[in-house]
């Protein structure tokens, strides 16, 4: 699998994306990166937004400190930091 990273910068859960049918609300950033990998091969991602009940404090609990781990093992980590900005 392929973990991917990326900044949450208090931006809103305003995007949707669809898991099994299902409307999942999700930032722009993890919109946006989620988009760029669906143009690659198909292969499994873990993405902690996803992975991860945000809404559920106890799985959050238990599933963060595993993170390290996770990232470890996966065959890659993506970070992604967002859209490049002229300044």
């Amino acid at each position: 699998y392929r973990a991917i990273s990326y900044t949450w910068d208090n931006q809103p859960r305003d995007r949707y994306i669809l898991i099994d049918g299902k409307v999942l609300w999700v930032t722009r950033n993890c919109d946006v990166i989620l988009r760029r990998m669906q143009k690659q091969k198909q292969f499994l991602i873990w993405i902690d937004a996803i992975c991860i009940s945000q809404a559920n404090t106890d799985e959050k609990s238990a599933q963060v400190p595993l993170m390290g781990q996770i990232y470890s093992n996966a065959m890659k980590v993506i970070a992604w930091l967002g859209d490049a900005t002229v300044g």
